[in-house]
């Protein structure tokens, strides 16, 4: 393996078999956390997809299905499998940078996936969308912070936006002068953040303006942890229950039929623990095995007692036949 990503990947697995090998204690149940959490062979990942209850199966995207503009070994493979064998896969990501159709474009060329659509797409910029439609009075607008995905699909569900993404020539900044010779628009009835890696501190200005004067104006975010002018979001991205509403209504995603892929524990594996859902963390993103280990031994003291139903060394590992059993990671 000389991809330096499946080399971490490997390494990673097999700290994790050794420590496993230990015994180690859960301080939740008390007992000792059971080797058979990792899956350390190609049929033993493959049976976790292909379990009949499951037919729903949710992907996070950068660190599950590739990381940054690499796809991830036989993750093509492994998403082909699954789908021919009547599986249901969606892309479940809390970036807002880019819309459902520009999304699929992306998963359609970088993974040569071309029947991929544009509706197995769920970023958390739609299910922002989405929210904000059902509970923003008719003829209300939105201030948007954020990329270019947020704007798209409130503008698809015929919201109109001011503020978005920076333009050249935009200003940065905003004197005092400019913040008391601002007219706001009076018809903004929500400010919607998302990731903007263009923030400017004139934004920020805004949005907490339009907070502050209307005590009955929305403040809803695609991530975790976004406040404002002393208020807290409403967060539609992992791991909350506007999203998982969402899969429910439009997807028929339940408890019972899905599973949850991610890297993330304190968002992915959550966002299955917090609604019932199985998961499966994978070795592949920003878990580090130590962070695994800690969370399967932690206890409620480690992000709330939450921990994966399965570990996985990546994605695509069940489709790797070039791995036998005598030398399985």
């Amino acid at each position: 393996m000389s991809d330096p990503i499946m080399t971490r990947i490997q390494h990673s697995h097999t700290l994790l078999v050794a420590q496993l090998s230990k015994k180690p204690t859960s301080k939740t149940t008390n007992a000792p956390v059971p080797s058979t959490i990792l899956k350390s062979t190609p049929a033993e990942a493959l049976a976790v997809f292909t379990d009949p209850s499951i037919t729903h199966v949710l992907l996070d995207c950068d660190g599950v299905v590739y990381c940054n503009k690499f796809p991830l070994y036989k993750t093509n493979e492994m998403i082909t499998h699954l789908q021919s064998i009547g599986k249901k896969v969606f892309f479940v990501t809390n970036s807002s940078s880019k819309s459902r159709q520009a999304m699929a474009h992306k998963v359609q060329t970088l993974m040569n996936l071309p029947d991929i659509t544009a509706d197995q797409m769920v970023p958390s910029c739609y299910a922002a969308a989405t929210y904000v439609k059902s509970v923003l009075p008719p003829n209300k607008k939105c201030y948007v912070i954020g990329g270019k995905g947020v704007a798209d699909e409130l503008n698809l569900l015929g919201i109109e936006c001011v503020g978005g993404p920076y333009s050249e020539g935009d200003a940065v900044g905003m004197s005092e002068e400019d913040i008391e010779g601002l007219v706001l628009d009076k018809d903004v009835g929500c400010v919607v953040v998302g990731m903007a890696s263009d923030f400017t501190y004139k934004m920020l200005q805004e949005a907490c303006l339009y907070l502050q004067q209307d005590p009955g104006c929305l403040l809803v975010s695609t991530n975790q942890d976004e406040y404002g002018s002393r208020r807290t979001a409403v967060n539609c991205g992992k791991p909350s229950t506007v999203l998982f509403d969402l899969l429910q209504r439009e997807h028929g995603v339940t408890a019972a039929n899905a599973i949850m892929v991610g890297d993330r524990v304190d968002t992915d594996i959550k966002f299955g623990h917090d609604h019932g859902m199985r998961s499966a963390l994978v070795l592949s993103g920003c878990s580090t095995p130590e962070k695994v280990m800690e969370v399967l031994v932690g206890g409620e003291d480690v992000e709330g007692g939450v921990t994966p139903s399965v570990v996985l060394p990546y994605l695509g590992y069940g489709m790797d036949d070039t791995i036998q059993p005598s030398s399985a990671m």
